[in-house]
C-alpha cells in the first residue's frame, strides 16, 4: 500500500503588472518616435504632391505645344473673352489634345477644365462643385501682356527667352486664370501650395518649384524669372 504523501501547497504566482513609471516611459518613447516619424511622412506626402503637380504641368505643356503646332505656332490665349465660360479658358482649348473625352455639357466642360491634369493635388480645398470658381481652379496662364487679356495667343517664336518665361503656374484665383501682372501671383492670389513654393511650367516645357517673388513682370513677355 502506497503511503499518502501530503502534497506541498501549490503556489500560483500572478505576473506583476506594469508600474506607472514603465507605462510613462513607454508612452514617452512612442511619443518621441511619432515626433520623429511624422514630419518625415508629411514631407514625403508633400513631395509626392509636388511631383504629381509637376507631372500635370508637363502634360499641360504638351497640350499647349500641340495646340500651337496646329495653329501656326501660336498658343491659345489664357482667356478668350469672345467666348463663353468655360469655353474661353486655355484649359478648354487644349483639353482635346489631352484625351479628356467629349465636352459638350456643362458638367463635361467643367471636368475638362478643372479636373484631371488641371487639378493640382496640393490644392486641399479643391472642389469641382464650387461653390465658386476658386475651389475649382488650380493653374493660371501667362497673358504676355500687362493688365490686358488679349483674345489672340502668343506666337512661340516671339518669346525671347523661353527657358526663363513663365507659361502656366500654380494660382489661387477666383474665376480668372489669366496672369496679367505680378500681383496675381504674389499679392492677390498666392498659392504656394508646395512647401511654400509654386510649381511653374516654362515656355521651353520644363517645370520648377520656385519660392515667392521669383519673377518680375516685363511687357510683352510677361513673367520672367529673376
Amino acid at each position: 500500500m502506497t503511503p499518502n504523501i501530503p502534497s506541498s501547497p501549490c503556489r500560483h504566482r500572478h505576473p506583476a503588472g506594469f508600474t506607472l513609471i514603465e507605462v510613462l516611459m513607454s508612452v514617452g518613447i512612442i511619443a518621441l518616435l511619432a515626433a520623429l516619424v511624422f514630419p518625415v511622412l508629411t514631407r514625403t506626402v508633400e513631395s509626392s504632391r509636388t511631383a504629381k503637380c509637376a507631372s500635370h504641368l508637363r502634360e499641360i505643356g504638351k497640350g499647349l505645344f500641340a495646340f500651337a503646332a496646329d495653329h501656326d505656332g501660336t498658343l491659345p490665349p489664357a482667356k478668350d473673352n469672345t467666348k463663353l465660360w468655360p469655353d474661353r479658358t486655355f484649359m478648354f482649348q487644349v483639353g482635346s489634345y489631352l484625351d479628356d473625352g467629349p465636352a459638350t455639357t456643362t458638367a463635361e466642360k467643367n471636368k475638362r477644365c478643372f479636373d484631371g491634369v488641371f487639378r493640382c493635388p496640393g490644392k486641399k480645398d479643391w472642389n469641382l462643385a464650387g461653390p465658386t470658381d476658386r475651389q475649382k481652379t488650380s493653374y493660371g496662364m501667362n497673358t504676355f501682356n500687362p493688365n490686358v487679356i488679349p483674345s489672340e495667343g502668343k506666337r512661340l517664336a516671339s518669346i525671347e527667352n523661353p527657358s526663363a518665361t513663365l507659361l502656366v503656374a500654380d494660382v489661387e484665383i477666383n474665376g480668372d486664370i489669366a496672369l496679367r501682372n505680378a500681383h496675381y501671383m504674389y499679392r492677390d492670389f498666392k498659392a504656394l501650395r508646395h512647401q511654400n513654393r509654386d510649381n511653374v511650367l516654362f515656355c521651353d516645357g520644363h517645370v520648377e518649384a520656385l519660392p515667392v517673388d521669383s519673377f518680375h513682370y516685363q511687357g510683352g513677355n510677361g513673367f520672367l524669372r529673376k
